[in-house]
């Protein structure tokens, strides 16, 4: 499962057209080409993909995983400290 097709991969090969329409459709999942690193990013992965970068995405993909639980196992919750470092820094004393 190709989630991201990197910039030298897709743009020497019949993706290319990609270039021009601002991505393209694969075995029926449709592709944006992102801005800046102009990787063909899957677009139910492309949250992801802004959020944790192309080697982390692809590295979650390639677990397995579904964009869902992807998203769940990259979500930071709020206050969540977990190191007792962390907790300390909150002291007050």
């Amino acid at each position: 499962m190709n989630v991201v097709i990197p910039k030298n991969v897709w743009l020497s090969s019949q993706l290319s057209i990609a270039r021009y329409y601002g991505g393209c459709t694969v075995d029926g999942h449709q592709y944006t080409v992102v801005a800046g690193s102009e990787d063909l990013v899957r677009n139910d992965w492309l949250p992801i993909y802004r959020r944790v970068g192309p080697k982390k995405t692809a590295e979650l993909a390639a677990r397995g995983l579904t964009p869902k639980e992807a998203k769940s196992e990259c979500t930071v919750r709020r206050g969540s400290a977990t190191s007792s470092s962390e907790l300390s820094m909150f002291d007050e004393s």
